[in-house]
């Protein structure tokens, strides 16, 4: 008996809300809302938890059943994600679980303050941006991101003459 793995791709996002399910694709802005069953909430809830990596494990009974194919080709025909052959657990696919970024702005923080509710900045904050040059709108000569100490096997390029 095979195994398989499936993978959703990083710019896909999967929602589940009692019994109905939303899975879109923010890189062509396709959609796909869906029925949820007890066979397909339970490989949802498998793809959501964080330390799957957007990845779950699949035989090929569950790959032939009509109602789990049939959505499972749903979301590779959107380009939502893919199946691979199951070689071994350390070479499986990986993806990122896309994180919706929530844009309040500092007047919300500023009344929630005011209501007593305490903490939720902390709660929202992922992620800080660090305009190099004070423009939110950035420098092009500022584009990459670069992991330090940055090392390299090129020997630095001599000035020309």
């Amino acid at each position: 008996m095979n195994k398989h793995w499936f993978t959703l791709y990083g710019d896909t996002f999967l929602w589940l809300k009692d019994n109905t399910g939303l899975v879109y694709n923010a890189g062509n802005k396709k959609r796909f809302l869906f029925p949820v069953s007890d066979k397909i909430k339970e490989i949802c809830h498998q793809l959501l938890e964080t330390e799957n990596l957007y990845t779950v494990g699949l035989t090929d009974e569950a790959i032939n059943d009509d109602e789990i194919n049939q959505w499972i080709h749903s979301l590779i025909d959107m380009q939502a994600g893919y199946l691979s052959l199951n070689v071994e657990f350390n070479k499986r696919p990986v993806s990122l679980k896309p994180i919706l970024k929530v844009q309040d702005n500092r007047k919300y923080y500023e009344e929630q303050q005011k209501l007593g509710f305490k903490g939720k900045i902390l709660q929202n904050l992922h992620e800080l941006t660090f305009y190099m040059n004070g423009s939110e709108q950035g420098n092009d000569e500022y584009f990459k991101q670069a992991i330090y100490p940055v090392r390299s096997n090129v020997p630095h390029l001599q000035t020309m003459k």
